[in-house]
């Protein structure tokens, strides 16, 4: 898979010269994975730990809606899982994970970013917790790729069911349980910890009826149960 470069634009943030060696190009987009993801929030990575690019830029706002109208729309601080799944509607008071059994649409998804959503698993949350987040069938956009870490911007978690890789309509993007639960080929979540729902679009350059250049379209449906 290619990532659609940005490099070009970003180096120049940090370096006037042109990169002579892998070694230095690797350490500027660590260093943007730090402007992106915030070292208070995530340690950044020492080695590329998958095929996505940490110099894509984080989409950190976007128009959510709830309903397949196009005019119903909230902005919405992106990097909150409350402000995504925690409405069923724009005039909704948002709750925290694990949030509404509902659909959010991203009106303006950017498919050569990433997204990073933080949440919280409270201590004390029952092991018979569950649930998935799903690929919506209307306006779904393009095929994506997710990871569930402790890290934002990780798709290369050490756990191979906290990360599922071109996703297209009415599919499982992430599934989970909580530690002790019994949910199968779940990524497993600690109570007491912070993770990040990381989801970037698997391959920016395939085509999609839902995107218009490098902004689609994109829905995602958020399902829990105890």
């Amino acid at each position: 898979m290619k990532r659609i470069a940005v490099r070009t634009i970003v180096i120049a943030l940090f370096s006037s010269s042109a990169m002579s060696a892998g070694a230095e190009e690797t350490g500027i987009a660590f260093a943007l994975q730090d402007v992106y993801c915030s070292s208070h929030e995530a340690a950044p990575d020492t080695i590329y730990r998958s095929e996505f690019d940490y110099s894509d830029f984080r989409q950190e706002y976007a128009d959510i809606s709830y309903k397949l109208e196009p005019l119903v729309t909230v902005r919405a601080h992106i990097n909150e899982f409350a402000q995504i799944w925690g409405r069923i509607s724009t005039t909704d008071t948002p709750v925290d994970w694990p949030g509404k059994n509902f659909f959010a649409i991203f009106k303006n998804f950017d498919r050569t970013k990433f997204v990073a959503v933080k949440f919280h698993v409270p201590s004390g949350v029952s092991t018979s917790l569950m649930g998935e987040l799903v690929h919506g069938e209307n306006l779904p956009g393009p095929n994506l790729t997710t990871a569930i870490s402790t890290q934002c911007g990780d798709f290369a978690p050490s756990s191979p069911f906290c990360l599922t890789t071109n996703q297209g309509y009415s599919q499982a993007l992430a599934r989970w349980r909580i530690a002790g639960g019994t949910a199968p080929n779940a990524c497993e979540l600690t109570p007491g910890q912070d993770y990040y729902i990381n989801i970037a679009a698997t391959d920016p350059t395939a085509p999609s009826p839902d995107c218009s250049g490098a902004i689609c379209k994109v829905n995602i449906s958020n399902y829990r149960q105890q």
